[in-house]
């Protein structure tokens, strides 16, 4: 399929020959940052959860896109990992830690507004990056807690709460990765 419209983009000259390659990686990583997405959507809309399952994703994907965190290996560890951590979320959204995930989401949303994002990328203008990725962060973060002031439905609010949480843990195992590694 990514081949069938990266030829027509090039048979339309909507791109050049010379950045097929770059092309069809980009279709690559769509297509696995679509599958868990999906995936997500699909096991909610099964526990009829669907509101929760998006403002998971939503609260999720921005701040994991802009703050970074640690990535698995190989792309099915992380949409096997992904999806599980869901469901385990999904699980605790029913169970009487209300308060304490309320808590740590307090602490989580505050400290993401005090991390420095990590960044994997090798080109040369980091800091440049760096700064618009905080900015976008802010941002976010801000549109997060409106929401959650908005939402009256406890189990929506944990919802945001726990993408808060899971990517300030995986900032921090990202951190630790990176140390074991020598590479901060």
């Amino acid at each position: 399929m990514s081949q069938y419209i990266i030829n027509r983009l090039i048979c339309k000259n909507y791109i050049q020959e010379n950045v097929r390659e770059s092309y069809q990686y980009g279709m690559l990583v769509l297509v696995m940052n679509l599958i868990p997405i999906l995936i997500i959507l699909g096991i909610s809309i099964i526990v009829n959860k669907l509101i929760f399952g998006f403002l998971f994703l939503i609260s999720f994907v921005p701040i994991r896109v802009n703050i970074g965190g640690y990535h698995c290996k190989k792309t099915q560890n992380c949409i096997i990992s992904f999806v599980l951590i869901y469901i385990s979320i999904l699980y605790l959204s029913y169970s009487m830690f209300y308060n304490l995930i309320k808590i740590l989401g307090v602490i989580c949303i505050i400290s993401i507004f005090f991390l420095t994002p990590i960044t994997y990328d090798v080109i040369d203008n980091i800091d440049d990056n760096l700064k618009k990725a905080k900015k976008r962060l802010y941002k976010y973060m801000i549109i997060i807690i409106l929401f959650i002031c908005l939402f009256s439905n406890k189990y929506n609010i944990i919802a945001m709460y726990m993408a808060c949480i899971l990517n300030v843990l995986l900032y921090f195992i990202g951190k630790l990765d990176l140390k074991r590694r020598g590479v901060v």
